[in-house]
């Protein structure tokens, strides 16, 4: 019988680890093709869109406050990279099963194609929304009874 328990354990701490690991992953995907698709093969700022210099600098702020208060509140390094990452992998999953629905419906993967690019400009911002969203609720939230310092976490004793 502790045999088994312990083999149940085993096996549902390796499927969590795998489960966590591809969302990660798949977050990793998310964030560099949405990189890749803002850079276009040039990195060179003086290339970009206002939109995508809003982007980059409104992620910039979104990834410092992250930081600032998952530091604050004393969470691990591996834990910080993981939350916004996991996010970011649940809306890849959400952009497949959305992929599947429209599949379903009978329509062809050309038709979507040429609806994203009649729509390329509408499409890019709700993907840039989506993962600034994603960034923003990634955040641990501080509570009023807390203060931010340099060294972590202080508790107000008024």
């Amino acid at each position: 019988m502790r045999q088994q328990m312990d083999f149940f354990r085993i096996l549902r701490f390796t499927l969590t680890f795998l489960a966590k690991g591809l969302l990660a992953t798949s977050g990793v995907v998310i964030l560099a093709c949405t990189f890749a698709e803002i850079f276009e093969g040039t990195i060179s700022i003086t290339e970009l869109s206002i939109l995508e210099l809003l982007f980059i600098v409104t992620l910039c702020a979104s990834a410092y406050r992250h930081c600032k208060n998952s530091t604050a509140l004393g969470l691990k390094w591996h834990r910080i990279l993981y939350l916004p990452l996991r996010n970011c992998g649940y809306l890849l999953l959400l952009a497949l099963t959305a992929l599947i629905f429209f599949i379903q419906q009978g329509n062809s993967l050309a038709e979507l194609n040429a609806e994203m690019l009649a729509n390329s400009i509408m499409e890019q911002l709700f993907s840039f929304g989506l993962i600034l969203f994603c960034f923003y609720f990634a955040t641990p939230r501080v509570h009023a009874d807390q203060k931010l310092s340099v060294f972590g976490s202080e508790r107000n004793m008024s």
